[in-house]
């Protein structure tokens, strides 16, 4: 395992780019620059998937999602210190400062010319 120089190891940096799940959170939190309801992340990851405005998803599409954050994303995200799950206000934000892992978050931003870096 090679560590880069934040201290995130290449491999988790790379599995995490690669899960499509994982990307789609890490990318919609790394265009934020405030934390995300898990429920407004699961709404936009549908819209996202679906191609249209996030005030057009299907409920049953949200649900779906919320779960697969819960049951997936959230669970292999954490340990890694990447993001941070609020459990008491229920909300996620992008927590890293690995300029390795923005970059390659970047051609996968929607709207976004570029990841706006932590103050």
């Amino acid at each position: 395992m090679t560590e880069g120089p934040a201290g995130l190891p290449e491999d988790v940096i790379e599995d995490l780019v690669a899960d499509e799940g994982c990307r789609a959170v890490l990318s919609h939190l790394a265009a934020r620059e405030d934390p995300a309801t898990v429920d407004d992340l699961a709404r936009a990851l549908a819209a996202r998937e679906a191609g249209v405005p996030e005030d057009a998803v299907a409920d049953e599409a949200v649900t779906t999602h919320r779960e697969a954050l819960f049951q997936r994303h959230l669970p292999k995200l954490t340990p890694t210190g990447v993001v941070e799950y609020d459990s008491l206000l229920c909300t996620v934000a992008l927590d890293t400062d690995d300029e390795r892992l923005r970059s390659r978050l970047q051609p996968f931003l929607v709207g976004t010319p570029a990841i706006r870096p932590r103050p």
